[in-house]
């Protein structure tokens, strides 16, 4: 095997040459093998004559946009595993990550962008990936969303309480449901109801920071882990997704899937030194329950009862829900 073959391989696209000649300097000087093209049908053809490791696409091009190419890629099987971070030269919006989410993308890069966040993002979904491969030879990997099973979930967290009691920390969970997942299955089809699970875990990937760790906790529900983060914090977290989830639309088969998801927060406090694995995990599946029963679309933290009337996310003080789409800024402004 030669050196090249061993380098990860990376698909660059982008119909402005300026930016294309930077990404390609920046990812060979590095260690990426780097392909380029210049527009969405060529990107297209070169990912499955290449099968990248992953493709950096930017959204706005002449022809086929980055949204629509990226739906050609993931509805074809060769290039549906393919992980896509889109680039756009337009505001990181809740609507753009909407969109980015439905049509199956990853990650997501804003121009101009900076040699360390592009360096950062596509070693970070490499490292996804040889996760996944390494938790499928463990018999952990759940197939539809290529996440960590229950029981590697467990011994993460587990071992997250007990790094939080070290440290004096706190340590949330983000549970999240689609709210008509049934309804999906029933009158579209199994198929249909995994495409709209995968796409769910891609925004939940999507709003995890490098030691965030999202999993598949059931056959309904998603986990996000997230140490030392506050309540505040997460809660600020999962109302963004919620929203953002709820402008989704998800291609499948000749139609369009739309729905609305809901989430709990649980949060151990450094002043509860009881607290287990089952104890976070039953008051975060205790509190989604009790959201989903009170018509969902909403966020409920764990210990708050959720009102009956219409869904309404919480506003915390010091953040601005409304604006911050940065996990990293949001989390900052509710504290350490």
């Amino acid at each position: 095997m030669t050196a090249s073959a061993q380098l990860p391989r990376v698909l660059a696209v982008d119909d402005d040459e300026a930016c294309l000649l930077l990404l390609e300097r920046t990812l060979s000087t590095d260690g990426f093998q780097v392909t380029c093209a210049t527009s969405g049908e060529e990107a297209v053809s070169a990912a499955q004559f290449q099968a990248p490791d992953v493709i950096l696409l930017d959204i706005l091009m002449k022809g086929i946009d980055g949204f629509q190419t990226c739906r050609r890629l993931k509805a074809d099987t060769q290039t549906a595993d393919i992980p896509v971070i889109f680039l756009t030269g337009e505001q990181r919006s809740e609507e753009n990550l909407a969109c980015a989410v439905g049509a199956g993308g990853c990650d997501y890069i804003t121009k101009p962008f900076s040699r360390v966040e592009v360096l950062f993002r596509a070693r970070n979904v490499i490292r996804r990936q040889q996760q996944r491969a390494l938790l499928q030879k463990l018999g952990t990997c759940d197939p539809v969303t290529g996440l960590p099973e229950r029981g590697y979930l467990r011994a993460r967290i587990d071992e997250e309480l007990v790094g939080a009691a070290h440290y004096d920390s706190e340590l949330s969970v983000i549970m999240a449901g689609i709210d008509q997942l049934p309804q999906i299955a029933g009158e579209q089809g199994p198929e249909a109801a995994d495409r709209a699970i995968q796409r769910l875990s891609l925004l939940l990937q999507l709003e995890a920071c490098h030691h965030d760790v999202a999993g598949r906790w059931d056959p309904e529900r998603l986990v996000l882990l997230l140490p030392r983060v506050r309540s505040e914090a997460a809660t600020a977290a999962a109302s963004r997704m919620c929203r953002i989830w709820r402008r989704a639309q998800i291609p499948y088969a000749d139609s369009t899937l739309r729905s609305t998801a809901t989430f709990s927060v649980s949060t151990h406090s450094p002043e509860d030194a009881s607290t287990t694995v089952g104890a976070l995990l039953r008051d975060a599946e205790l509190a989604l329950r009790l959201a989903s029963g009170a018509g969902g679309d909403r966020v409920v933290c764990a210990g708050e009862r959720p009102s009956y009337g219409e869904s309404s996310l919480p506003a915390w003080e010091g953040i601005d829900l409304a604006e911050s789409c940065n996990p990293s800024e949001t989390r900052a402004a509710a504290g350490p």
